[in-house]
């Protein structure tokens, strides 16, 4: 088994295609099956199952591609780092975002990418559910930013601010007033929630009984912001993310009475992992936007780190 075979395992499983995996390795596509043929019969078991469709992976398969991404990944890293000069920043970083994070620095992050780094080469990916996380940076993602992630081992967290959340909804659905709203009547309001909760709190208790409250659980942020502006209920949410809608005066929030519910944001990445130029310049660049945002007022949260 080497690298090549590897290399060609893993387009076969990310294309589930055979004539794309051949194009995107610049191979034939009977050199591809010679490769996967070999691995077949190196391990004694089928890796993929042909279809009219393409090329679906077996059990094995799967349990392989989760060994050979991030082996693949670290190659690709070594190389790169290798390669690159000593004063100028090159190859690539995939960095993960909860779905607030994306909106408060996803635009500045990549028009600082393109002009300060010309030779990264930049992947975002939105809305990481933390029962997944672990999974995600092992096979996707060198870094990510998201809040509350479960407590795992393999994993490397670091604590950037704290936000309250408040509810949000629509000045008729949870009242115009600026008082805030106690947690009884907040759970007796037609609650909308994200399919896949996660820890989107620090409170695990409230967080069960809101849950259990949800009329209406979403698996898109896009969707919920759109069913609270048509009126069918109102969220336990950030004021940052719906901050436009707020300041036009189409949603309106309230904070919660009693003790603060509160998320914490999380910078992530493998504990395991060794440590490069690319990953520390990213995680550095991600606390500075974030810093920025909450000295202009835009993100209402407390920092935890020094800004």
């Amino acid at each position: 088994m080497g690298s090549k075979q590897l290399t060609v395992f893993a387009r076969v499983y990310e294309e589930k295609n055979l004539s794309r995996a051949a194009w995107q390795s610049n191979l034939s596509q009977s050199a591809v099956s010679f490769h996967l043929k070999q691995l077949e019969e190196e391990y004694g078991t089928q890796l993929f199952i042909r279809e009219a469709r393409g090329m679906r992976p077996t059990a094995a398969a799967e349990r392989l591609y989760s060994h050979v991404a991030p082996i693949l990944r670290a190659m690709r890293a070594l190389q790169e780092d290798m390669k690159k000069a000593p004063d100028r920043l090159t190859g690539e970083i995939a960095i993960g975002m909860a779905s607030s994070v994306m909106k408060a620095i996803g635009r500045s992050l990549i028009s600082n990418v393109l002009r300060e780094y010309p030779d990264v080469r930049l992947s975002i990916m939105e809305a990481i559910p933390g029962s997944t996380l672990l999974e995600v940076l092992k096979t996707n993602t060198d870094l990510a930013m998201v809040f509350n992630p479960f407590d795992y081992p393999e994993l490397k967290k670091k604590p950037i601010l704290k936000e309250q959340m408040v509810c949000v909804g629509r000045p008729d659905i949870i009242g115009a007033t600026d008082e805030p709203i106690e947690i009884e009547e907040f759970l007796s309001l037609p609650l909308i929630m994200f399919r896949r909760l996660g820890k989107l709190i620090d409170d695990t208790l409230m967080l069960k009984q809101i849950d259990a409250r949800a009329r209406i659980r979403i698996n898109s942020m896009q969707a919920i912001g759109d069913a609270i502006l048509d009126g069918h209920g109102c969220m336990l949410g950030s004021r940052m993310y719906f901050r436009e809608q707020i300041e036009a005066g189409t949603l309106h929030f309230r904070t919660i009475a009693g003790p603060p519910i509160e998320r914490t944001l999380y910078i992530c990445e493998l504990a395991d992992r060794p440590s490069t130029l690319m990953a520390e310049t990213m995680s550095a660049l991600l606390i500075e936007m974030i810093c920025a945002k909450i000295h202009e007022g835009e993100w209402r949260a407390t920092p935890l780190i020094s800004c």
